[in-house]
Order: C-alpha cells, then structure tokens, then sequence
C-alpha cells in the first residue's frame, strides 16, 4: 500500500504549478507582447523621422550657407534638447500612433502547416467530417495537387481542436473556431509537462532535479516556438507520445505485466492517428527492449528474466500492429508503412532519388550542427548535466532506476539523438529523453555538491548553509532558461499577417472556385484554408516532382515555356513524365522532350510527339500538354524572392547527370559520398555539383552615396544610369570586373544591356523607384530575365499573358504580394 506524504505531495504540485505558469507565460508571449512591442517599434520610428525631418527642414531654413557636418551637429544637438524638453509629449505621439497600428500587428495562426490543421478542423466543424471521400485510414483533399487533388492519412489533431472548440463555447459565446484552435498547443504543452513529472516520479528523482529539468524541457527553445499560442501543428505530439512511451517503457521493465506492455502497445499505435512517421516509436520501444535482453544475456542474468523481456518484446510488437490496424484499418497501416520506408529512404538518406531534394530548401528540415542542436535544447548550460548523466548511464552509475532501465533509457536517447541529427524539426524527439537524462545528471551533480560541502564544511554543514548548492544551481539554470526564453519569445511572428489576408480574401471572393493558384510550396496551405481555392503543391506534398515544374516555370527566360508548363501542370498535373517513362524513354530524355512540347503550337508539337512515341501514346501526351486549364492565378510574396537561390537549385538539376551517378559509383566524389547522411556538407555539395553548382544571387540592395554621375552600392555595384554602365568592384570581398549585362525598365520596356569587355559571367538589375533612387541585384543573367523577376520587380512589363490580379504590400510588416491572373 503507498503512503501519502502531503510533504511530497505539496512539493508536486508546487513544481507542476511552477513549470506550468513559465511554460505557458512564455508561450502566450508572442501574442501578448510581441505585436505590442511591434507596434511601438514602429510608431518611435516614425514619430523620430518625422521629427528628425521637421528639425532638419528648419535647421536648413535657418543656416543657411553651412556646411553638411555643421547642420548634422545642430540638428542632432535639437533633437537632444527636444527629447530632453518635450519627452512625455514625444512619447505620447507615439503611444498614439502605436494605438492606430495594432491592427496591422493583428496576432494569427503560427506557421504554415497550422493553416492545414485550422482548414480541416473547419471542414469537421462545417459539415462533420475531414473530408467526403474517407477510406482505408484517408481522406481525399480536392485542393492539394491541383488539378487530381491528393489523399492523406486521417489524422486526430483536427478533432482535438473542434472538441475543445465545442467545449468551450458554452462558456465562451463570442469565441471563434480560429481563435479556439489557438490554445491547443498550450492544452498539449500541460499534457506533456505532467507526463514530464511522472517520468520524474517514476525515477524517483528529487524535487531539485525534477524541478531544474522541468524548467528546462518546459522552456527549451525548440519546443517553446514550437508549442507556442497559434502553433496549430503536430510538433508537440513528437514531445507527448515520446514522453508517453518512454514511460511506459519503464512500467515494462519495472513491472514486467501484460498491462504494461498493453499500455506500451496502445499509446505507439495511438501515434498513427497524429503523426505520419509514427513507427518510428514503436521502433524505439522494441530496440530498447532488445538492447535490455542483451544486456541480461551479456551479464549473465537470469534466463527466466531474459524470456520475459524477449516474450514482452514480442507481445508488444503483435499488439502495436493489431491496435494500429484498428486505429488506421490494415491497408492503411501497410499503407502508411511504405510511405514512411519511403519517406525515410529518401530524407534521411541519400537515396536512389532521381528528382531533385526540394526538402534541401526547407530550413527546418536541414540537418543542424551540433551547436545548433544544443542551443535548441537551452544552451552550453543544460549540456553539462546531461553530459553527466549520460556518462553515468553509460557506466551504470544511477542508482535510482535498475540497469535495465539504465541500459534502456541510454538506447533511446541514442536514438532519438540520431533522428535528431537528421533535421532540425526533429530534435523535438530528442527533446523528451534529453532532458530526463538532464534530471538524473543534476541528481547526481547535486549530491556531489553536497558531499563535497559536507567534507569542506564539517558539522557547521546543516541549516541554510546546506542549501547553498540547491539554490546555485537553481539560479544557473533558472536564469539560462529565462534568456534563452525571452530571446526565443521575441522573436516569434506569423509569417501570415493582415496583407496575407487581404490577398487571400481576395482570392477568395474574386476568382471562381474552380480557380488553380501556382505559387512555391509555403502559402498553399494558407491559399487553400483561407481562400479555399487549389494550390499546385505545398508543404504536406513537398516531395511531389511539383516542385521542379514550378522552379521551372519561374525562372522560364521565356513566356511561352512557363506558360506551357503551367497549361501543363494545371491540366494534368505532372502525369505526362509517367507516361513517357512508361513508354520506354529515360526521365532525363521525358523532361527534354516536355520541354521541347510545351513552348510549341498544339499541331507541331503533335509532330514531334509522333517521332518520339507510338500514336496512341503521343496523342495521350498532347492532350495532357494542351488541353484548357481550369482559371489559373500566379502568386509571388517576397520570401520567394529572397529564396531564389533554392528555385534555382530544383530548376537546374540535372537529371542525366543524376542517374549516371547512381548507375556508375565509381565516378570521382560519389563513391566516397554516396552514402552520407542527406544534409552533410559532402552531400550537399554532390547535390550542388547535379545542379551545376551554387551561384551568387544577392538580394535588393539600395544606395549609399554617388560620386562623378556613379551611385555608389554597399555590395560594390557602381552604377551611371546615364549612360547605363556598371561595374563591381570586391563583392563579397573576392568578386570585382564588369558584369555581362544589367536588365532594366525602360519606358515600360524591358531590356538587357550586354556590357563590352565583361569579365565576369553575372549580370545586374536595376529598378527606378518613384523617388527617382535605383535599387540593384545582382545574380546570374538567366535569373535576372526569368518570368519570376520580371513580374516581381517590373509588374510583368513586356509579358502578354500575366495581368495584375492584385497587390498588397505594407513595409511595416515586411510583406509584399502580387497575383497575376493567366491567360492560358
């Protein structure tokens, strides 16, 4: 029978009260604080030009004849004395313009993969189901993958938000879908901070390092942006389930009872409903229980107690699968299996993948370095202990859980260190038993402290001085999380905002329904939950060949190639390269041979399709290359701009070169590299290598200064627009000559300047603003002309079949959108 101890009991729930108040104070941070503190930002900066301009306006007035320094020194002594004087009226302007932007900083959904959530919720809540076609543990989404539409798992995520919205509206009338779905990752975040604690109580660790490695898990820097208010995704799964298993695990080893490994059995299956890569938990489970087995048979244990670990192991293995085909159906665990094999082979691995690795582009899914990894998880501080406690497993040295458990937890960690060193994403899993092993090293480091006091000390060690190692690593470790919070917390802003709304609503209410949107893969989850309209691809359907098709339309040099490619796509979608393949050809020889098609007339293209193809197949082909698209819109934001440089990775791989690496590896530089870890800097550089290397392209940079007729840039552009004549001199400090040519809008015409005597294979674009300043970019000729640049930074000028559907922009949030529409 257990006994009640109100003393530990007390402590508990002071520890739960704390950790809970900090986790959830931070993570209401971003929308609390942050669109407050934007806004006053911005309102000091304006109120401080405009008063910098009404000094300097008057100061010229009144001295005339002085020179630039000397009116720079007064000016700057009366804003001093301005300040100094008028302080409370300066700061009442600008709490007033603060008032007139909160609405430009209006808090939303945090990232994009939360609008794929918000969307089905919606869908659940308007009509009661994810989606009207459900089957074999799927639904089909008619909006993804434009124009066939896609299936995806069934997932449980949209429910939890439509349950808790349903709960709460009772007491909360005025409370909306979207707003209620906001407080899930909070919900799941209290969830996890309780399995937290009784992984701790299971472990027997003490108040001190259950509450030090609470903190930390609670506040670590990945979790916290990814469970903060908004974060309407998966993510906090990849923390609750692991914490979840792992606890069960121990109840296995420690119990060694049928209800143990059923509980073991039910939460790793369970997982299937949340998580696509759900496996990979009940792959952890088995692993450790196998590495447990073969520690007892090394050490000599018990037989009988070998036979229960193996006979567990297995019953956990036959229940997981029986309780995933319940969940999911047995074709849709199989299902979901493969995909995942799949998945894993070509993300993980460098795999046998003829297309492009478009997940390379995707900051969250790069591999981090170590350091990186460590400061996600809260820094050089929470590493010391872990560092300790892993070293003690290791050697076997914790005496508050058995070898076993010992030789268990070691495992898993190992593990999840593995997956998390594959993506940055997925450090998440590495979360949970990162900071368990935190509690046992500071356990450990703890009675060292104190043993070492006690020595030192003597019978004077008792009373508030025996505290003192308690309240030095409470401090530490306290104030490491809280900078490391209010650093993270800061910093946490929607990439959706009021100008992403506005074009969606536009989308929304001005274009059919049947419309198709083409843009890059982050807004189509924002363009199919609010403006409900079908995207090409996006981020739940990345490793679609989706992706080189619109790289290729893009940076098309050519408007009949990305019109083609586009007539295409929203027509058939990518079917056409199965259909050469399938008759025979290469995908390098169906890719040229598409190309080839789509910038011809309907008749000629049927010609040449005959000489390649049977009649049957090239008629096939012709009809997925030139039928009617269905209204087709073209979306540009300002990201896409500043992420050319991935576009051009996908646009220019070679797909030859790529199939002649995989089927000879004896070629220089892929022998050695073939099987690296995908995101290694050798892999990397093989995949560069496919796409004919890593080019400059510079992002928009404006003047400085002039001299003799020049304007003078920062990167080293030297420019006369009157005689139209550039040069570079040490860009990037290695870089200086003449650029092939520089592009620009001339009369509302586009043209291209090829420069005599270049000696550099670059180009630059310049772009007039209305204040009569010319802005610079420098990049490779081709992406300079491409269709993306031109309608980006010139509205299209020169191209017949792109007309501005509409165009919100505000600097203030740093978003700039254009839509054209297509005429096809």
């Amino acid at each position: 029978m257990t006994t009640f101890h109100p003393k530990k009991t007390l402590y508990s729930i002071a520890i739960v009260v704390l950790i809970s108040l900090a986790g959830v104070f931070f993570r209401m941070y971003p929308a609390l604080v942050n669109p407050i503190s934007k806004a006053r930002d911005t309102a000091r900066a304006i109120v401080m030009m405009n008063l910098h301009k009404m000094v300097s306006t008057a100061t010229s007035q009144q001295m005339p004849g002085k020179t630039q320094e000397e009116l720079d020194a007064t000016i700057n002594q009366r804003l001093r004395s301005i300040m100094n004087k008028e302080r409370h009226n300066v700061n009442t302007s600008i709490d007033q313009a603060a008032e007139q932007f909160r609405n430009v900083y209006k808090y939303f959904l945090l990232g994009s993969d939360s609008f794929y959530y918000y969307r089905l919720t919606k869908n659940i809540a308007d009509t009661g189901r994810l989606s009207d076609q459900i089957k074999n543990g799927k639904f089909f989404d008619p909006l993804m993958l434009a124009p066939e539409g896609h299936w995806r798992n069934i997932e449980l995520h949209p429910y939890s938000g439509y349950f808790f919205f349903r709960a709460i509206k009772p007491f909360n009338k005025n409370m909306s879908l979207y707003s209620a779905v906001m407080y899930i990752p909070l919900i799941l975040f209290l969830f996890s901070v309780v399995i937290f604690l009784l992984v701790c109580r299971t472990m027997t660790l003490g108040p001190l390092p259950t509450l030090i490695s609470g903190i930390g898990f609670s506040l670590a820097p990945m979790y916290l942006q990814r469970s903060a208010l908004g974060w309407y995704d998966s993510d906090p799964y990849n923390v609750v389930f692991p914490l979840a298993v792992i606890l069960s695990l121990l109840l296995v080893l420690r119990k060694k009872t049928y209800l143990s490994v059923l509980c073991l059995s039910a939460v790793s299956a369970f997982y299937a409903l949340f998580w696509q890569g759900w496996v990979f938990l009940p792959t952890i489970a088995t692993l450790s229980l196998l590495a447990t087995a073969c520690y007892r048979i090394l050490t000599g244990k018990d037989k009988a107690g070998t036979l229960m670990v193996l006979r567990n192991t297995g019953l956990f293995l036959l229940l997981t699968f029986a309780l995933a085909c319940l969940f999911s159906t047995p074709r849709g665990v199989i299902s979901s299996i493969s995909e995942i094999s799949d998945i894993f082979s070509k993300f993980i691995f460098m795999a046998k993948n003829p297309w492009p690795d478009a997940f390379l582009t995707v900051g969250e899914l790069k591999t981090p370095s170590l350091l990186k990894m460590i400061h996600l998880l809260g820094g050089i501080v929470f590493l010391i202990p872990f560092a300790i406690g892993a070293v003690s497993l290791i050697l076997r040295r914790i005496s508050l859980i058995s070898e076993e458990e010992q030789v268990a937890l070691l495992c898993v960690i190992i593990l999840c260190l593995f997956m998390a060193h594959s993506a940055e994403r997925f450090v998440l899993f590495l979360l949970p038993p990162y900071f368990i092993c935190v509690g046992l090293g500071v356990h450990v480091l703890y009675e060292k402290l104190r043993s070492a006091g006690a020595a030192y000390f003597g019978p004077s060690w008792r009373g508030p001085v025996s505290h003192l190692p308690a309240i030095i690593l409470i401090v530490v470790f306290f104030t490491s999380s809280g900078v490391y919070s209010c650093a993270v917390s800061s910093r946490l802003f929607p990439m959706y905002n009021v100008v992403w709304d506005e074009a969606m609503s536009d989308l929304r209410e001005k274009t059919p329904p049947e419309s198709i949107v083409d843009t890059w893969w982050p807004p189509g989850h924002f363009i199919r939950a609010m403006a409900e309209r079908r995207v090409c691809f996006d981020g739940a359907t990345l490793e679609s060949p989706r992706g080189y098709w619109m790289a290729s339309c893009f940076l098309a040099n050519e408007e009949k190639e990305a019109l083609g490619i586009l007539r295409m796509l929203n027509s058939s979608g990518d079917n056409a390269v199965g259909l050469i393949t399938g008759s025979g050809l290469p995908l390098y020889e169906a890719i040229s041979l598409i190309k080839s098609l789509v910038v011809l007339d309907k008749d000629a293209a049927r010609a040449s399709a005959r000489e390649r193809l049977p009649y049957d197949k090239a008629e096939q082909l012709i009809s997925m290359l030139f039928s009617s698209p269905p209204p087709s819109y073209c979306f540009l934001y300002n990201d896409l701009i500043d992420n050319a440089l991935g576009l051009y990775f996908v646009k220019n791989w070679d797909f030859k070169k790529r199939m002649e690496a995989q089927d000879r590896p004896d070629i220089r530089g892929i022998k050695q590299s073939s099987s690296l870890v995908r995101g290694s800097r050798e892999n990397i550089g093989m995949m560069w290598s496919f796409a004919g290397g890593r080019p400059y392209i510079g992002e928009e940079t404006f003047p400085v200064g002039t001299k003799d007729g020049f304007i003078i840039y920062p990167n080293g552009v030297i420019f006369h627009p009157g005689i139209m004549e550039a040069r570079i001199n040490n860009l990037e400090g290695k870089i200086s000559g003449i650029p092939e040519s520089i592009l620009y809008l001339d009369n509302g015409e586009f043209r291209e300047k090829k420069l005599g005597n270049d000696t550099l294979r670059i180009s630059v674009l310049f772009k007039k603003y209305t204040d009569g300043r010319y802005s610079c970019i420098v990049a490779p000729g081709n992406v300079l002309r491409s269709i993306l640049y031109r309608l980006y930074y010139f509205d299209g000028a020169g191209l017949e079949h792109f007309s501005l559907f509409t165009r919100k922009e505000d600097a203030r949030l740093s978003t700039k959108i254009l839509v054209y529409k297509v005429d096809i």
